[in-house]
């Protein structure tokens, strides 16, 4: 893909997130009931989450199902359609972190562990704390919306933040 379709993720998550605000309870959000629900599939993730002794995370209006397949790019534009996985109070990197592992599904099935690394060369490395809970927010929210991806990699999850070699 081009440079430029490949920067329009980060383009939109700005322009969505400029209208944060920090969400003190995550159990609140519209969505977690749902992540909640598939706690057992989504371990170790799940356990990191629960872990965190403040319940803050930073959410925006985010698409939810941010891929190729429900883009339409012309000329002029980018059509963004299939809303139905959107929210209003989804974590901030939901779409940017969705957008990559949508370029990535099939690498994501057979190779787990090598999209697993690149997801932490790719978010992690050289980040700090923030960043990390927001990439672990955004896998939560995909794996609430039953993204098979997502619920692939957050098995993968102590190997995404370097603290193992999860095989």
């Amino acid at each position: 893909m081009h440079d430029e379709w490949m920067q329009f993720p980060r383009r939109c998550q700005t322009e969505l997130s400029q209208f944060s605000f920090k969400a003190t309870n995550i159990e609140r959000l519209s969505w977690w009931p749902a992540f909640q629900q598939r706690k057992t599939n989504v371990e170790p993730l799940a356990t990191e989450i629960d872990s965190w002794s403040d319940r803050e995370t930073e959410v925006c209006f985010a698409h939810g199902e941010f891929t190729n397949a429900n883009m339409q790019y012309t000329r002029e534009s980018i059509w963004v359609f299939d809303w139905e996985d959107s929210a209003p109070d989804a974590p901030v990197m939901t779409d940017e972190v969705g957008f990559f592992l949508g370029n990535r599904t099939r690498s994501t099935i057979n190779k787990p562990i090598y999209v697993a690394d690149m997801i932490r060369r790719h978010f992690l490395v050289g980040s700090g704390e923030a960043k990390k809970r927001n990439v672990a927010m955004a896998l939560a929210y995909l794996c609430s919306r039953d993204n098979r991806s997502a619920i692939i990699l957050v098995k993968q999850w102590p190997r995404i933040v370097g603290q193992s070699n999860v095989g």
